[in-house]
């Protein structure tokens, strides 16, 4: 997997190149402190620091996420600064980790979005949980699922494995995965990772 990082702030860059370039299926295409100069028709990940880029606005970010579709993009923002997160999560990145992270969060994050599963800080997850989406859109997601596979979101949120939904449901351990695929599928997901976020931004659970 190949990663593009932007961002004006030395430090920022130096500590994301180091994180890399520890990583063994991680490496860095390129660095630059704006997007247009970013070269993104051979990347595969594209982390981008949000408060150092006049040009990483929403917009801008929307139309390359269009024209590069596969583009798997990581936000990293500061910490305190709440609306800016919110704003931003509404573009459905990989991955969101803030300027107050550990080394050890940038580099799951990494791991995670080269894998195709999101990642968010938990800074960022607090955030999430606390920012409401429409009730109206809520209730039609929600509305998705069957009472069985709503049932099982909420095990699957406590970290029960497929053997021991159907242990506890006695059914087999086929059924459960069906009714895993099913739960993905109309949820848009990929990954247990995604939805468990979905499941809390939906205040599914808590």
């Amino acid at each position: 997997m190949k990663i593009h990082i932007i961002s004006k702030e030395g430090l920022v860059q130096a500590a994301i190149r180091y994180i890399v370039e520890n990583m063994e299926n991680i490496e860095l295409l390129g660095q630059s402190a704006s997007l247009k100069a970013a070269d993104l028709a051979h990347a595969d990940i594209l982390f981008i620091d949000i408060d150092s880029a006049n040009d990483c606005n929403p917009e801008n970010i929307a139309l390359i996420s269009g024209q590069f579709p596969s583009l798997r993009t990581i936000f990293m923002a500061e910490a305190k600064d709440t609306q800016q997160i919110i704003k931003y999560l509404q573009l459905a990145p990989k991955g969101f980790v803030t300027k107050k992270c550990s080394e050890q969060e940038i580099s799951h994050t990494l791991m995670s979005v080269s894998n195709s599963q999101k990642f968010y800080c938990n800074k960022v997850l607090d955030i999430l949980m606390e920012h409401k989406i429409p009730q109206q859109e809520k209730i039609l997601t929600v509305g998705m699922l069957t009472d069985r596979e709503h049932q099982i979101v909420k095990m699957i949120a406590k970290g029960m494995s497929t053997y021991e939904i159907a242990d506890k449901l006695s059914l087999s351990h086929h059924t459960i995965n069906t009714h895993r695929k099913n739960i993905l599928k109309k949820w848009q997901i990929s990954s247990p990772v995604e939805l468990v976020l979905k499941a809390i931004e939906l205040g599914i659970i808590d």
